[in-house]
């Protein structure tokens, strides 16, 4: 499932080699609102480059597929369950006209 996901940039993770074919940076994602949601979202492998001109305050849209995965746990048996926001596409522009509280809300 794909989304666009708009806000100002919360925080910037490192780069991080995590094999010798995966990297990843984590991106947190400050929607508005009275009650702003903090999304975690990763950018992988080359999706990383567009990501290198993010800055801590910036308003963005990301675009992201939505994916989930399930894990059974070997020693109990539980199913865990991971969602994941991966990142695609950066599009950014100065705060300046935007605010938090002129961000729009999804309708949920």
């Amino acid at each position: 499932m794909l989304v666009k996901l708009s806000g100002v940039i919360e925080e910037l993770g490192q780069t991080v080699q995590i094999t010798d074919k995966l990297r990843k940076r984590d991106i947190i994602l400050k929607t508005g609102g009275q009650y702003p949601d903090y999304l975690k979202c990763e950018a992988i492998n080359e999706r990383i480059g567009p990501t290198e001109t993010l800055r801590v305050g910036d308003y963005a849209t990301l675009n992201v597929a939505i994916g989930g995965r399930k894990v059974m746990k070997k020693d109990t048996g539980e199913n865990l369950y991971f969602t994941s926001l991966k990142v695609l596409a950066v599009e950014t522009e100065p705060l300046g006209e935007h605010s938090l509280r002129n961000i729009e809300q999804p309708p949920f």
